[in-house]
């Protein structure tokens, strides 16, 4: 006789990009195995290849998180974190000399929207550019652990989405990588200037603790999984 399939409870969760609610379960075995196997590697892309795994495996919609903004994903994963093992999490880290141990509350940690925060930039009177936001396959493919000047360009390249006027429209897709290299080395200083500003202001897992030590009360930003989790 078959062993009998147990059912897991579903619970709301509303993806912070687009609003949109889903239905997710909690971690299973499996889904512990997976990040266990990426943990093991040492690799910060099978990490993130694992990471991006679980969430699709948690999610029951029919959802493509391999297309979600990374700070879609890592909200997912902490939220999935909180229902399958519980709300509070126990960080531990240096202030100076002294050990610091912090029980943070993952229902308070939730995705920062900057107001003076724009996708679309001018680049003169007739050209603009629209930026998407970088999901955990650009990361990983572009180089989590050492972003140099060359594969910087490249992940700036996949992150431009379009260039348009008010008639016309060229998708960066649809060019090969010499054009989008060739593209963005001519664009200006100051439109670089933007597209930075673009990724410094974009939606981020973000959260401030306030912590006691020996010389009086320190804060301390957390931000995206490497603060959070110790394994990322």
């Amino acid at each position: 006789m078959a062993l009998p399939r147990i059912d897991q409870p579903l619970f709301n969760l509303t993806i912070p990009s687009t609003k949109k609610e889903i239905k997710v379960r909690p971690f299973l075995v499996k889904d512990e195995k997976i990040l266990l196997v990426g943990l093991e590697s040492q690799d910060p892309k099978h990490i993130l290849i694992a990471i991006q795994q679980i969430v699709q495996n948690c999610i029951q919609d029919d959802i493509d998180v391999s297309l979600l903004p990374t700070f879609d994903l890592e909200y997912i994963f902490v939220r999935l974190r909180n229902l399958s093992v519980g709300n509070i999490l126990k960080l531990q880290f240096k202030e100076g000399d002294e050990d610091i141990n912090y029980e943070l509350d993952l229902e308070d940690v939730k995705v920062n929207f900057n107001d003076d925060h724009s996708n679309i930039i001018k680049l003169d009177d007739t050209y603009k550019i629209e930026m998407k936001y970088p999901t955990f396959a650009v990361l990983a493919e572009a180089g989590v652990t050492e972003l140099n000047t060359e594969n910087s360009f490249k992940f700036i390249g996949q992150c431009i989405d379009k260039l348009f006027t008010d008639d016309e429209v060229w998708i960066l897709a649809d060019s090969t990588e010499k054009e989008k290299e060739t593209f963005i080395e001519g664009l200006s200083v100051e439109t670089f200037k933007e597209i930075n500003k673009f990724f410094d202001t974009s939606p981020k897992l973000i959260h401030t603790i306030s912590y006691k030590t020996k010389n009086g009360t320190k804060e301390r930003t957390l931000q995206g999984l490497t603060d959070f989790f110790t394994f990322v």
